[in-house]
């Protein structure tokens, strides 16, 4: 190989890998986006919209949780303001992939037939799938297997 040729190979080898560090950014910011759109609906209680951010199989846990609202919970939430979302990191390993996500200003609900509570701060993961659209574009989804938990417990 002479070394215009291998300069050449080496050019492209460069061009390539910062093609896909490009993808691989782009596909970290969509994946934030879709992240943080979905934290806003749900931990906002906006079901449906929240659903938007999902795939089929998760619906169902947002009908379980919808029929578990009180009108007291419906009251706390119109009096609380609205809860606040940061997309702190976008984990992508052999697990899978997630988003972490802190929390403030929030309703949780309590076990069945327990009182609601209006939380300062949270941290919490939502678990993301990277599939491929009608069109074979790629697209992020929340996969909720079980309802998010607080994984940083606050002393509210």
């Amino acid at each position: 190989m002479s070394r215009s040729n291998f300069f050449l190979f080496l050019v492209a080898l460069c061009t390539l890998f910062s093609c896909n560090k490009v993808a691989d950014t782009l596909s970290e910011e969509r994946a934030q986006k879709v992240a943080e759109s979905f934290a806003a609906a749900y931990f906002n209680y906006d079901f449906k919209r929240a659903s938007s951010y999902c795939d089929d199989e998760s619906v169902r846990l947002f009908r379980f949780l919808a029929s578990q609202l009180t009108q007291a919970d419906i009251d706390k939430l119109n009096s609380k303001g609205a809860a606040e979302v940061f997309v702190d990191s976008i984990v992508n390993n052999d697990d899978g992939s997630y988003a972490i996500v802190s929390v403030e200003n929030f309703l949780e609900l309590d076990s069945i037939g327990g009182a609601s509570h209006i939380v300062e701060s949270g941290t919490f993961r939502i678990p993301l799938i990277n599939t491929l659209d009608t069109e074979g574009n790629e697209q992020w989804e929340v996969r909720m297997a079980y309802l998010p938990r607080n994984e940083k417990r606050s002393r509210d």
